[in-house]
């Protein structure tokens, strides 16, 4: 799910819209708590990006720089990230769409979106696609998870599932409550209605750490090939990247962005 679990270039063609400006660090209250946010100006759609657990914005940076160029962008910090407040309550997908479509409408974006997510992100994103279609114009999904993700990689590589287990008590607090509800969030995503009529993009990584390979990576580009068949989402596999491709090959997720937004 992120590096604690699983650790084609674009060319800007021309014309299209100029740099849209940034905003910089903003913040807002939802749910009782500061959550902190950086956006830039433009029209529809937003580019909305969601990390995974254990990170923040900052690993969008390369990303979202090269977006603006042609779409605005939303990145922001979930609750115990960042310069955002903690959370106390649960961190399953409801909490956390939740949480992101409030701080959306405090910061006055208004939908499509396109949803973009990373690892855990990308489940939540998926949530998010499943449940409010009519707020989303496209979904790209970094190296997601996947709705029955833990009681497949258990099955299929059960050493690193273990290992895994045991670094869970070495989890800052918040990371551990996403961590917690990630089997609710599985669970929230499978009895989400399907997704229809939204484009999709799948990226998948290719180079895999010592932890990751084997068994826990042949179950996982066989998660990986699910996701993309269920959403008949087009699957790009990133051949020089590990499971973070925004950081490797950014430009492979800048071109999926891309093809969610309306013809220049």
């Amino acid at each position: 799910m992120n590096k604690l679990v699983v650790m084609l270039a674009v060319l800007l063609a021309t014309g299209c819209a100029s740099v849209a400006a940034l905003r910089g660090d903003s913040s807002a209250q939802v749910s009782g708590r500061t959550l902190a946010y950086e956006k830039s100006d433009g029209g529809a759609p937003t580019v909305i990006f969601e990390s995974g657990l254990g990170d923040g914005k900052d690993k969008w940076s390369q990303v979202a720089r090269r977006v603006r160029s042609f779409a605005p962008t939303f990145v922001y910090d979930r609750a115990g990230y960042g310069a955002s407040s903690n959370a106390s309550d649960a961190r399953s997908a409801v909490e956390v769409v939740g949480d992101l479509r409030a701080l959306l409408q405090a910061a006055g974006i208004k939908p499509p979106y396109v949803l973009v997510g990373h690892s855990l992100g990308g489940l939540y994103m998926q949530y998010f696609a499943r449940n409010f279609p009519g707020e989303v114009q496209g979904l790209v999904l970094v190296e997601s998870s996947h709705w029955d993700q833990q009681a497949r990689m258990a099955r299929g590589s059960p050493g690193t599932a273990s290992m895994l287990s045991a670094m869970v008590a070495l989890m800052a607090p918040h990371m551990h409550a996403e961590f917690d509800g990630s089997l609710v969030a599985e669970r929230q995503v499978r009895a989400s209605p399907a997704l229809t009529n939204i484009p999709a993009v799948v990226l998948t990584a290719t180079k895999r750490n010592f932890l990751e390979r084997g068994k826990f990576a042949e179950t996982w580009y066989g998660l990986q090939k699910e996701i993309a068949a269920t959403y008949h989402a087009e699957q790009v596999i990133a051949a020089h990247s590990g499971h973070y491709i925004q950081e490797d090959e950014p430009d492979l997720v800048v071109a999926a962005v891309r093809k969610m937004l309306p013809a220049s």
